[in-house]
């Protein structure tokens, strides 16, 4: 996580990230002071946060070896534009509607283009991924697969 942050500030990337504890991320990242970070009162605050940025990159803790977190749905459900770390089962879960990369160049190349779109292009490429959620990943469609497995 540190390691992306640090690469996108050093590549003049502005950047917001919402952290539990910033104070020794300062530190032992010196570079993070060109950051703004924000600590949460609540979800709603993390909405607004979403809503107001051009992109949400999300990248999933390390437990996450093949799935992904639930900050992707989330972000999906709130219409926001993402890019999301690749991981084994994201294309299997949202098709090709899920802009994912795997290294830092491809993060960097990624980002780089797509705030060079129109809010309106983001938004597009954002709704086809709220609508695969809304699509495929409600309960009914949880309850219909754990029933198939029986």
């Amino acid at each position: 996580y540190a390691t992306v942050l640090q690469f996108l500030v050093e590549n003049n990337f502005k950047i917001e990230a919402v952290v539990s504890s910033n104070s020794s991320m300062k530190i032992f990242f010196p570079i993070f002071k060109k950051m703004k970070f924000r600590k949460l009162k609540n979800v709603r605050d993390l909405n607004v946060l979403y809503n107001l940025s051009k992109i949400t990159i999300t990248i999933p803790s390390l437990d996450f070896k093949k799935g992904f977190p639930q900050k992707v749905f989330d972000v999906a459900l709130g219409r926001n534009f993402q890019l999301v770390e690749f991981k084994d089962n994201l294309l299997k879960n949202f098709s090709e509607n899920i802009i994912s990369f795997k290294s830092l160049a491809e993060l960097k190349d990624l980002t780089t283009r797509h705030l060079q779109e129109s809010d309106l292009e983001r938004s597009v490429k954002a709704d086809r991924i709220y609508r695969n959620v809304l699509e495929k990943h409600t309960y009914v469609n949880r309850i219909k697969e754990i029933l198939n497995l029986l």
